[in-house]
């Protein structure tokens, strides 16, 4: 079989250069995995930071909100700087130098361009914060950054398949030639707008010159990060995608899956057999202290226990079908608990009420009559019970 997995690629070359690549490398990771993920890999995969977001789409707006706060604040920024400026020519030739002045200058001039760049830096926070925010909600982990050993692996399948031959790598060779064209024909457009300008700068002065030059920037920059906030939008999509498709499993993983949240069906099977063999060992005894016995009259059992000292309301405490039934019904009239029979009673009983669980509310009424016929509890009064 390996035959058929390999192939000669340098049939030119003589026998002795010759080599064989395995097709296996080409082939992908996720193949056999047909199926959709489940909410409970796609709950796991979030948990670990595994989430689809564009970092276009955050870049592009956290580029074009900064480049706006830098056109609103952009004068006080000059001032700011200017004043730096100035305080430096001004104080050369009388600062002191000591250790004490040298450290004041040095968090004077810290402060001075924090305060200078703090609107660039907190808008750039909050747009960066707000954009992934807005992809993939409030979600903190450690997990994508935590280092595994595991992620590293330099073998020649894995660099053919994620680096070279991978849709992702693909797309984002696609996408970086979309944003050099994109960009290219956005500059090309609006420089060829306001060429006509831009050739008579030379009449205009040194400031009329900066104020077109400035304003020509301004435009520029604004269409090319609108244009890349466009593009990022079927990249988005794309993301989203590509996410779905690395979380899809394999019947085999959906079925370990189930069996690892449900259990697997073995154990419990046995479990419930182990449950149902002490609950007949148990049965003598929970049968001799009901109540009653309700029956539909053959095929089902139910044994009510109603102790006003522990119970609010009647409580299952025994119940079987078909021969189990009929071992109810015998312990019953041996020990002397009444037997009545009460088909649709029954039936709701068995098939809606669990061992040791009280009666729904939905039954009460229905329990209750049955309860005042046996003559223990025929003058008791049930205003205050509760189902």
């Amino acid at each position: 079989m390996m035959e058929e997995r390999l192939f000669l690629v340098n049939t030119l070359l003589p026998p002795e250069g010759r080599f064989l690549l395995d097709l296996q490398f080409f082939a992908a990771e996720d193949e056999g995995r047909t199926e959709d993920p489940t909410e409970s890999r796609k709950r796991k995969a979030r948990e670990e930071g595994k989430v689809p977001k564009s970092q276009d789409m955050s870049a592009a707006l956290v580029l074009l909100v900064v480049f706006w706060t830098l056109a609103f604040f952009g004068s006080h920024m000059v001032t700011g700087f200017r004043e730096a400026f100035t305080y430096c020519i001004d104080n050369m030739y009388t600062l002191e130098i000591s250790t004490n002045s040298l450290r004041t200058l040095f968090l004077h001039f810290v402060l001075l361009f924090f305060e200078i760049l703090a609107p660039i830096l907190i808008m750039a926070i909050i747009i960066g914060v707000a954009a992934n925010v807005m992809q993939v909600g409030f979600l903190f982990t450690w997990k994508p950054v935590k280092p595994e050993l595991s992620r590293i692996s330099f073998t020649p399948q894995k660099i053919f398949q994620r680096v070279l031959f991978s849709k992702q790598a693909m797309v984002n060779l696609v996408k970086s030639v979309l944003k050099i064209v994109v960009i290219g024909i956005v500059a090309w457009l609006i420089i060829e707008g306001e060429l006509p300008k831009m050739i008579n700068l030379m009449d205009v002065g040194v400031a009329g010159a900066m104020d077109s030059i400035t304003n020509v920037v301004f435009v520029m920059v604004n269409a090319t990060c609108l244009a890349l906030l466009a593009l990022s939008v079927p990249d988005y999509i794309f993301q989203r995608r590509q996410h779905l498709e690395s979380l899809k499993m394999s019947i085999p993983e959906i079925k370990e899956e189930h069996k690892m949240e449900e259990g697997d069906p073995l154990i419990k099977s046995r479990i419930m057999q182990k449950s149902r063999e002490l609950a007949q060992r148990n049965l003598p005894a929970m049968v001799k202290k009901a109540d009653v016995v309700i029956t539909n009259p053959t095929h089902l059992s139910v044994a009510l226990q109603f102790d006003m000292n522990i119970h609010d309301q009647p409580v299952v405490v025994a119940k079987g079908a078909d021969h189990l039934a009929f071992v109810i019904r015998q312990i019953a009239t041996e020990a002397g608990v009444p037997i009545m029979e009460n088909k649709p009673l029954a039936r709701a009983l068995y098939h809606d009420v669990n061992l040791g669980d009280p009666i729904p509310e939905s039954l009460f009424s229905a329990v209750v009559t049955v309860y005042q016929r046996l003559e223990k509890f025929r003058n008791r009064d049930y205003s205050g019970v509760r189902a």
